[in-house]
C-alpha cells in the first residue's frame, strides 16, 4: 500500500478512533459516565505507566505488514523507553531518553539489533518528547486547565444522545463500557468532516482522464463517498478508576470515482499497565562511560555528539567500536 493510501486511511482511522472515545466516554449519565470520562483523560497525564498498542488496517480482507503495527512506551521518574516491533511481535529497535542520556538501537533487514547510538543532552534543556514526560505531552497540572475543560465541554457536545447506545457492566471489580453506531447515527460534525476528505481526494486528483489501471492500488483513486457501516468501541476501568484497556474498531465501504468499492477495516487496540510503578531501563550495560568529560576528551563535544557502537558478547558497549561515522549498511549486517 503506498505512502498516499496510507495517509488517507490514516485519517480516517483517527476519526474513527476520535468518535469511538467519544462514545466510549459518554456511557452512561451520572457517576459512571464523570467516572469514565475522568478515567480518559487522566490516562494523557500519566507519567509513569507502560502503553502497549497495537493498530490494523486491512483493505478488500488483506493486511499488509505495512498496515499493521505494535509499540511499546514505558515511562517514568522523566525517563522513557520505546519499543518497536513488527506485525508478528518480533522486536526491531528500543530507545532511551532520560534528561541527560539518549540511547537508541537500530536493527538490520533480518530483525536482529547489531548497532546502538548514544548522546548526552544538558539537563537543563530536555524537550525531546514532552517537558512533562508524558505520553500527550500536558502535564498533571494541565488536567485542570481550561484547555481540558473545554475538551470535555467539546465531547459532550458531539456525542449528545450517542449515550444511548452504550451499555456498562462489572466484573470483579472491572468495569466495562460497550458501544456501536452506524453511520445515519454520525454526529453531523462527522459526517461533514468526511465529506471534506473526499473533496480533497478529487481536488487533488491531477489524473483529470485518468482509467482504473492507472491507479496501483484501488484505494488510491480518488474517492466518490465514505460510509462507516460500523463503529464499535470498549474500555475497561479498574477499581481504582485507571483506563487499563481500550478497543476502537470501524468497518468502511469507500466507493471511487470508477465506482468500484473497497471495504476497509480499521481495528486500535491500547493497554496501560504498571500505573504508578514503571521504571524504564537503559537497553545496554556500561552507558556509564559516556559522561561530559569522556564525549569531550574522546570525540570533541560534550553534548549532542552522537557515538554509535556495538556490544561485546557480555552485553555491554564494546568500547572499541566507538565511532561517530554512521555505521554502513555492510557495518550494521555485521
Amino acid at each position: 500500500m503506498r505512502k498516499s493510501l496510507k495517509a488517507r486511511v490514516v485519517c480516517l482511522a483517527v476519526a474513527g478512533v476520535m468518535l469511538t472515545g467519544s462514545l466510549v466516554v459518554a456511557a452512561v449519565n451520572g457517576s459512571p459516565y464523570e467516572t469514565l470520562k475522568n478515567a480518559m483523560f487522566n490516562s494523557m497525564v500519566l507519567e509513569n505507566v507502560t502503553m502497549d498498542s497495537e493498530f490494523r488496517i486491512t483493505v478488500n480482507g488483506v493486511t499488509e505488514e505495512i498496515d499493521r503495527s505494535r509499540s511499546r512506551i514505558v515511562l517514568g521518574g522523566g525517563s522513557r523507553n520505546d519499543y518497536r516491533f513488527d506485525r508478528f511481535g518480533n522486536l526491531l529497535g528500543v530507545s532511551y531518553e532520560s534528561p541527560t542520556l539518549r540511547i537508541n538501537s537500530m536493527a538490520n533487514a533480518g530483525d536482529t539489533i547489531h548497532w546502538f547510538s548514544a548522546r548526552l543532552t544538558p539537563d537543563d534543556n530536555f524537550n525531546s518528547f514532552s517537558d512533562s514526560n508524558t505520553i500527550s505531552g500536558f502535564s498533571a497540572d494541565d488536567r485542570n486547565s481550561a484547555y481540558f475543560r473545554f475538551a470535555e465541554i467539546l465531547v459532550d457536545l458531539v456525542v449528545g444522545d450517542l449515550k444511548h447506545n452504550l451499555y456498562m457492566t462489572s466484573n470483579d471489580g472491572i468495569r466495562r463500557v460497550n458501544g456501536a453506531i452506524t453511520h445515519n447515527q454520525l454526529p453531523e460534525l462527522v459526517r461533514v468532516g468526511m465529506d471534506i476528505i473526499v473533496e480533497e481526494t478529487q481536488r487533488n486528483n491531477r489524473h483529470q482522464n485518468a482509467r482504473p489501471e492507472d491507479f496501483r492500488d484501488p484505494l488510491d483513486a480518488p474517492m466518490q463517498s465514505i460510509t462507516f457501516n460500523r463503529i464499535n468501541g470498549t474500555a475497561d476501568i479498574d477499581p481504582a478508576g485507571n483506563l487499563i484497556y481500550m478497543h476502537a474498531g470501524a468497518l468502511l465501504t469507500i466507493v471511487d470515482i470508477f465506482d468500484r468499492t473497497n471495504t476497509v477495516e480499521i481495528d486500535g487496540q491500547i493497554w496501560f499497565s504498571d500505573i504508578g510503578v514503571s521504571v524504564p531501563q537503559i537497553p545496554v550495560a556500561g552507558t556509564s562511560i559516556f559522561t561530559p568529560e569522556f564525549m569531550e576528551a574522546e570525540f570533541g563535544s560534550r553534548y549532542r555528539q552522537t557515538v554509535h557502537f556495538t556490544l561485546d558478547a557480555d552485553g555491554a558497549v564494546d568500547t572499541s567500536s566507538l565511532t561517530t561515522r554512521w555505521p554502513s549498511s555492510s557495518d550494521r549486517g555485521r
